[in-house]
């Protein structure tokens, strides 16, 4: 039995094509496939589509995937406990 090896550009395009199947439309998705087609991204798009990526495309929803140990966590799109903009200027601070 022989298997065959993908080159790179078989895996990519077969990667967009399971996005643009399965892939739910949640934020990360036009930034990973934004990297998968080989344009820049920029730091934030970079995190949005790791993490899109890692969640499995988020076929199952969007959740806090908790994954404390992870250093994007705290940029985490759907993280529980995250302050959203508009709330954060409401925060008081005590010194």
């Amino acid at each position: 039995m022989t298997t065959t090896k993908k080159s790179k550009q078989e895996r990519i395009d077969s990667e967009i094509r399971i996005v643009e199947l399965v892939g739910s439309s949640y934020k990360g998705r036009n930034e990973y496939l934004k990297f998968l087609r080989g344009e820049r991204v920029t730091r934030k798009e970079a995190i949005l589509a790791e993490c899109y990526a890692c969640q499995g495309f988020y076929v199952d929803g969007k959740y806090d995937c908790k994954s404390v140990l992870c250093p994007l966590y705290a940029f985490y799109p759907y993280r529980a406990d995250r302050v959203k903009k508009k709330d954060s200027d409401n925060i008081i601070q005590d010194d």
